[in-house]
């Protein structure tokens, strides 16, 4: 689908990231930030168009010549809701709510802690915990 291979590496490759996407919708540069974890090193003519530029002037991934894919190594584009929302115009993606992964996520973690509490004697706890 996209005119590079990869060449797998014994080590894999895991670190913090922050960049830009290099989308054509995008009015001003949204930056974004996750992590990336893979274990090859890329090469090839679909790279020559990459999908963000990372720090540094470092290209990664790939955006197709006819605008119908997007590859990258990186994790957590989908956490910054602005990134999100600009992925998701330039798929032309019809969305009728806006989403933010991270006050769902905090909403999850509440709700795990409720069950958590709910189901646990946590008086019998606490006394174990100062004792």
């Amino acid at each position: 689908m996209l005119d590079f291979e990869t060449t797998l590496q014994t080590d894999k490759q895991l670190t913090n990231v922050n960049g830009t996407l290099n989308i054509s919708n995008a009015d001003n540069r949204i930056n974004i930030k996750g992590y990336e974890i893979h274990a090859g090193i890329s090469s090839g003519e679909a790279l020559k168009h990459p999908a963000l530029m990372l720090e540094d002037e470092k290209p990664d991934g790939a955006i197709s010549c006819d605008n119908q894919i997007f590859a990258t190594y990186i994790h957590g584009l989908f956490d910054s809701p602005l990134a999100l929302q600009s992925l998701l115009d330039w798929s032309s993606a019809k969305t009728t709510q806006s989403f933010n992964i991270n006050e769902q996520r905090e909403q999850q973690l509440g709700r795990l802690a409720d069950a958590i509490e709910d189901s646990m004697n946590m008086s019998k706890i606490l006394d174990v915990c100062h004792s």
